[in-house]
């Protein structure tokens, strides 16, 4: 009985998360982005498929893409940041949080400090491919 009541416990409070994190994930504001670049490239596909470039055009790795709800969003929120790949592409997490929205572009560098870029500063309202590139310091 004691192990039927843990698991139990454990169901119930798995259960509640997933429909707290479902709740939490609802985006009512599907607007476009207030700003876009020429530097950035848009094509259909069912994720956010990012590429990263250094300044002198060769691919960024040891780099990390974050999204975050935009400027002014409460609460302000952060998902967990993807690294590039030798290639400097990284895909963000098309089946899980954040999803499809329009959604804050943070590049981190490989201790996590901000990195400033070119590109887009938002994601589009729906998944595509956006090509960022990094300032010269």
């Amino acid at each position: 009985m004691r192990k039927f009541k843990k698991f139990l416990t454990l169901f119930v409070a798995a259960f509640l998360c997933f429909g707290l994190c479902a709740f939490a994930s609802c985006d009512g504001d599907n607007s476009s982005p207030s700003e876009s670049s020429p530097s950035s490239n848009v094509e259909t596909t069912d994720a956010y498929v990012f590429t990263v470039l250094n300044a002198d055009n060769t691919p960024a790795t040891n780099v990390y893409i974050q999204l975050c709800t935009p400027d002014g969003t409460e609460p302000y929120v952060c998902y967990a940041p993807v690294a590039t790949d030798s290639n400097g592409k990284a895909t963000y997490n098309a089946t899980g949080f954040p999803g499809e929205g329009v959604w804050a572009i943070h590049v981190l560098g490989s201790t996590y400090n901000q990195l400033t870029f070119t590109g887009a500063t938002q994601t589009p309202a729906s998944y595509g491919a956006i090509t960022l590139t990094l300032s010269a310091n």
